[in-house]
């Protein structure tokens, strides 16, 4: 039985599921791309919104240190007198302006004549004048860009914690336009009123956020291990500058940038760090150099899509497989009618002929091949069973056609006994393998030529045996009758008895020739006209019929034979209605006109080519035709004395 994955049912699933399965993948292709570009789009969207909303309260501090700025320079008149020691009244001012506006230190610092600052007022003591000092040598709050702005806004390090400092300072200048000192407003990013600027925020993945020095590098962010990495080549100045900054801060700066993992129109920027993909947004800081970062990993940005990936193409695999398994079943199903019609092929390949297709109920199509198939094989069975009769038949018939060729041996003279003064030749040619017709030659005790040319009724052993019947009868009679008509005329009663009412009978033409006297008598009983060819006067004489068929009339009256004499080269010819019957493919017949025409023409041949020639003319006139009847001739020719 085949296989069900040799079947043709497997093979239209296969292709059917490759079908499926090809297109559904380059839409997912496609899908991932247009979800990926629109999660990108979304992504740059949002974080440049949280990089903008992240630097407003910075604008907000700046403006309220401004006004911290004008409160302690104008109102405390530290342009006129600015202290140059410890003030207490300017120390409890700066306290309040701490609690009203939350900052995490509020100092002011004079400078000294040596470029020093000490620390005058200060709303804590955790800052002494080394930090002070430290952080305005960063800052240089005395700059040509801090004068003009009168402020400047940098991170610092924090050399106790080294945490990041947000530092803003005010730079106060004489009326003069000396320098006097600067009043410095901290926060701590990290534990400060400000620190919530580094806090990430969840907008669906984790935004986080960093703020960038001018040469780009990290100076402070949401992760602490990406401080003072940088995103752009530093100068080997720039590089120790930031060396110093991490000195307390516990973090490594690095040789070399991250690298940009890929290009995108400003502010937008894509790094590697630790292995993975980040995409950022950044946004400068109004009134300062430094810059804000706002940053997610590429792998959270495109989690949502991915979900949303696996969800949908979770959902149409899931149908996939079910419409799979139903296809699979179903198809298995519908294949079983073909292996069932392919068992009972191989049980009656295997001798079992009883074997028969049963339409199944979810046959279709293949019910009606199956029932074909039944008919095809009630059919052959029944062609072989007809084909078996035939063979017992033919083979019966063999038997019978030997016993006919046997019979029909003895029908034919083995010689043609020498008869003095006449050639004699003779033909015969069956039209099938037992014919009806028959001739004899043979001489009497008396001395004469006895001739017999007979044809009977019907074909096969039948005839053949009737003839040989009518021939055996006819010897006798012609041998104890000198009178041939007598003869034929008792046989013919013989044979009537002998067939009764089948119908069989028997045309024939019987001479009796004296070489002596030169005469010939004949009887023609329903047979062909024996045709005479007189040598003396160049014509034709027709023996015709002088009674019906042997058989077919009982105790016909007696008469004497007709007869006529025969001289030198005189020709006898006797046939049967073979020759004059025979067709050419236009179904014209040979006919009486030919024959007579051919032996006014050859008559003066001898009887045996003369017979030769006649079968010759017979053989080119019917070619291409069948031959439809037996064909008898017997030649007799007179010799010269």
């Amino acid at each position: 039985m085949m296989l069900f994955r040799q079947s043709i049912g497997f093979r239209l699933l296969g292709m059917t599921i490759i079908l499926l399965a090809i297109p559904l993948l380059v839409d997912s292709f496609i899908f991932l791309e247009k979800r990926f570009d629109k999660a990108t789009k979304r992504a740059k969207s949002l974080l440049l919104q949280q990089a903008d909303f992240h630097t407003l309260p910075i604008s907000h501090i700046q403006s309220s240190d401004q006004e911290i700025f004008r409160t302690l320079v104008y109102f405390l008149q530290l342009q006129q007198k600015f202290p140059n020691q410890k003030n207490v009244l300017l120390s409890h001012t700066i306290k309040q302006l701490k609690l009203a506006d939350a900052h995490d230190q509020i100092l002011c610092a004079a400078l000294s004549q040596d470029g020093k600052y000490t620390i005058v007022a200060s709303s804590t003591d955790y800052f002494d004048a080394e930090a002070v000092n430290f952080f305005m040598a960063t800052i240089n709050p005395f700059s040509v860009a801090a004068k003009a702005n009168h402020s400047v806004t940098d991170l610092v390090i924090d050399p106790k914690t080294g945490h990041p400092l947000f530092v803003t300072a005010h730079s106060v200048l004489s009326e003069k336009g000396e320098p006097l000192g600067v009043i410095a407003i901290i926060d701590d990013l990290q534990t400060g009123g400000i620190d919530q600027l580094l806090s990430p925020v969840q907008q669906g993945y984790e935004i986080k956020f960093a703020f960038l020095l001018p040469s780009k590098a990290i100076f402070a962010a949401s992760d602490h291990a990406l401080r003072f990495q940088y995103l752009a080549p530093l100068t080997d100045a720039q590089k120790m500058q930031l060396r110093s900054l991490a000195k307390n801060s516990g973090n490594i700066v690095e040789d070399a940038p991250l690298e940009i993992s890929a290009v995108h129109e400003r502010p937008y920027i894509e790094f590697i760090w630790q292995g993975k993909k980040y995409l950022g947004a950044t946004q400068p800081i109004p009134g300062t150099e430094l810059s804000l970062l706002a940053y997610a990993s590429t792998r959270s940005i495109f989690m949502e899509v991915i979900f949303e990936y696996i969800l949908i193409y979770s959902t149409y695999l899931g149908i996939f497989l079910i419409g799979f398994i139903f296809s699979y079943v179903a198809t298995r199903r519908l294949s079983r009618p073909i292996n069932k019609l392919g068992a009972v092929m191989l049980r009656i390949e295997e001798g079992d002929l009883e074997a028969r297709y049963h339409e199944d109920r979810l046959g279709f199509e293949i019910n009606k091949l199956g029932e074909i198939f039944n008919r095809t094989i009630e059919s052959l069975l029944e062609n072989e069973r007809i084909a078996e009769e035939e063979r017992i038949k033919k083979e019966i018939l063999s038997q019978e056609l030997e016993l006919g060729r046997q019979v029909q041996h003895q029908l034919l003279p083995l010689v043609v006994p020498p008869y003095e003064g006449c050639d004699v030749s003779y033909a015969f040619l069956p039209a099938i393998e037992v014919a009806g017709d028959f001739f004899d030659v043979y001489t009497k005790e008396n001395d004469k030529l006895i001739l017999t040319v007979a044809d009977a009724s019907g074909k096969g052993v039948q005839a053949c045996l009737y003839s040989l019947t009518l021939k055996n009868m006819l010897k006798i009679m012609v041998s104890s009758e000198s009178d041939i008509y007598e003869a034929t005329r008792k046989a013919n009663n013989l044979f009537c008895e002998d067939v009764g009412d089948t119908g069989m009978f028997v045309t024939a033409f019987m001479a009796q020739y004296d070489h002596h006297s030169r005469r010939l008598e004949f009887v023609c009983c329903g047979h062909n006209p024996a045709f005479v060819y007189k040598n003396k006067s160049k014509t034709v004489e027709r023996l015709e019929a002088t009674g019906v068929a042997i058989g077919f009339l009982l105790n016909q009256e007696k008469k004497k034979p007709p007869f006529v004499f025969l001289e030198d080269g005189d020709v006898l010819v006797i046939y049967s209605d073979g020759i004059t019957e025979a067709h050419d493919i236009h179904g014209e017949m040979f006919g009486e006109e030919r024959l007579i025409r051919y032996l006014q023409l050859e008559a003066h041949q001898s009887a045996e080519v003369f017979k030769n020639g006649l079968m010759e003319e017979l053989h080119i006139f019917g070619k291409g035709a069948k031959q439809h009847d037996d064909i008898t001739l017997v030649v007799m020719k007179v010799r010269a004395s």
